[in-house]
């Protein structure tokens, strides 16, 4: 009886370590390095559209802005069934203080929240509608990687960040 609980072990032993490993496998695949963190934000240029992919090691397939309040970008956007998926596993919440910043390369995603503060907010929506944006620049809620921008308007005091696409 003694080596039918030893191979059970044993059976179980490999079968948790499976299972381990390939739960380290997902987790490698889900996690990267934020794409942007809120200095990049800070030390932009005001004014003019600063490309995703200039300010990432690699350049992504999709990026998405997640809106305060949010939690998931619209069904119709770009990946968006892949993207939802991500920030469900993530179990990210939207509030009214935080917004973040979604990017999918390959089966890899990443995601950076940023704090709204008086120095420095997102503008999106009808927020975007009074602003002065360039020519060439659209705001969006998600982009393909290589037509993705972040653009910095308003003062130094009280700049706003606005995510969309080059054309």
């Amino acid at each position: 009886m003694g080596g039918n609980w030893t191979k059970r072990l044993l059976w179980l032993v490999i079968l948790a370590t499976g299972v381990g490993a390939a739960g380290l496998i997902a987790v490698d695949v889900m996690l990267t390095a934020p794409p942007v963190t809120r200095t990049t934000l800070e030390t932009m240029p005001m004014g003019t559209p600063q490309m995703l992919s200039a300010l990432m090691p690699d350049e992504a397939d999709t990026a998405c802005l997640v809106p305060p309040h949010e939690k998931r970008v619209p069904d119709d956007a770009r990946d968006a069934k892949a993207i939802n998926g991500y920030l469900i596993s993530r179990t990210y919440g939207g509030d009214a203080t935080h917004w973040a910043l979604v990017v999918m390369i390959g089966n890899r995603f990443a995601l950076t929240r940023f704090e709204r503060s008086e120095k420095l907010d997102i503008a999106w929506g009808d927020d975007v509608a009074g602003l002065d944006l360039p020519e060439g620049f659209a705001p969006a809620t998600c982009a393909e990687g290589h037509a993705a921008a972040l653009l910095k308007t308003g003062a130094a005091d009280k700049a706003r960040v606005v995510f969309g696409v080059v054309k």
